[in-house]
């Protein structure tokens, strides 16, 4: 995710408990996010120095993610993301780049 200068983002996402009638995956949320990223102009920089193109349009991400609470003290999630560059990136290699987090937190 870009961090905040001369950039309009939008964003658009939806969650829900696909188990929750069965009690070991009552509190478990599975949702999706999507994110566009856009310069406000277009010969501005923004933080992300390989975005040298002259175009306003920074790319786009969709997320997915599953956040578990196992227990009171024990919660799990996992995300995955895929941004997908648009025209500020001039020429190269414009493929998507994937990322991927895991995580466990114990609360005490």
């Amino acid at each position: 995710a870009p961090e905040v200068s001369n950039l309009h983002i939008y964003s658009v996402g939806g969650s829900f408990f696909p188990l929750e009638k069965y009690k070991l995956f009552k509190k478990m949320e599975v949702g999706s996010k999507v994110f566009f990223y856009q310069r406000d102009q277009s010969n501005g920089a923004i933080s992300d120095p390989a975005a040298t193109g002259g175009g306003t349009w920074v790319g786009s991400e969709w997320d997915v993610y599953c956040n578990w609470r196992l227990t009171s003290d024990l919660s799990y999630t996992a995300r995955y993301g895929m941004f997908m560059p648009g025209t500020a990136y001039d020429g190269g290699d414009k493929t998507p780049q994937h990322f991927f987090y895991t995580g466990i937190v114990l609360s005490f």
